[in-house]
């Protein structure tokens, strides 16, 4: 298996075979003061299953602060890797939403990517205080 990209977003789509993003790129938000509740915003991964990978597999997504613990429980998602004969690969686009996550202070987090139970990618997402 291979991380084709992952990204965070305000909103992600996949439509007719055509992946949408709005607000790609998402790193930090603003906040006056902590804990902070972020609305939601959407993890996107896309993974490259070769043949010899098919089957079902489990897609997680955590959230996690400086020293490595969850801050919300992690969402999961059920995912099937079809063999299709032919094809060296398969490309599976998942997104997992994180809505009214608490964030407890100030600083860096890790937004983590799961298959099957281990770490995969992680992408790094800040909550910064608010400056007048």
């Amino acid at each position: 298996m291979r991380v084709n990209f992952g990204f965070l977003c305000d909103h992600f789509a996949h439509k007719d075979g055509k992946p949408t993003a709005v607000g790609i790129g998402l790193d930090a938000f603003f906040a006056s003061g902590t804990p902070v509740r972020h609305p939601g915003f959407d993890a996107v991964i896309s993974l490259r299953f070769s043949q010899e990978e098919a089957g079902g597999k489990s897609v997680g997504l955590g959230v996690t602060d400086r020293e490595g613990v969850l801050i919300a429980p992690a969402r999961y998602e059920d995912i099937h890797i079809e063999p299709v004969p032919g094809q060296l690969y398969q490309n599976k686009t998942v997104k997992i939403s994180i809505s009214d996550t608490e964030f407890p202070s100030f600083g860096d987090y890790l937004v983590i990517w799961l298959l099957d139970g281990l770490e995969v990618h992680n992408l790094p997402l800040k909550v910064m205080q608010e400056t007048s």
